[in-house]
């Protein structure tokens, strides 16, 4: 069982894409609701490696490094959340 709630978790990654790019967190939603019906947002890895880093201080959990994971961990909003959700459940011992 999942002791973090996917949505959740996206709405503390979605903030945390907007602080990085310096935008309201709508105009990162709308930008995720224009990449198409999956809302498959891409993400640069420095993006990423950012974002990781701030969700460690949210969560208080060390989260994998853009640098140690395969591009397809962390390149798109959905992949990203599914990586974090799944650290976050096996460091919880949920998983």
């Amino acid at each position: 069982m999942d002791l973090y709630d996917p949505a959740a978790v996206r709405e503390h990654l979605v903030r945390m894409i907007a602080e990085v790019e310096g935008v309201d967190a709508d105009e990162v939603y709308e930008a995720i609701a224009a990449a198409g019906e999956d809302g498959d947002f891409q993400l640069r890895s420095k993006i990423a490696e950012s974002v990781i880093a701030g969700l460690e201080e949210v969560f208080g959990v060390t989260l994998p490094a853009p640098a140690d994971l395969p591009r397809e961990e962390f390149a798109t909003v959905n992949a990203l959340l599914e990586l974090i959700v799944r650290e976050l459940n096996q460091a919880s011992g949920a998983a």
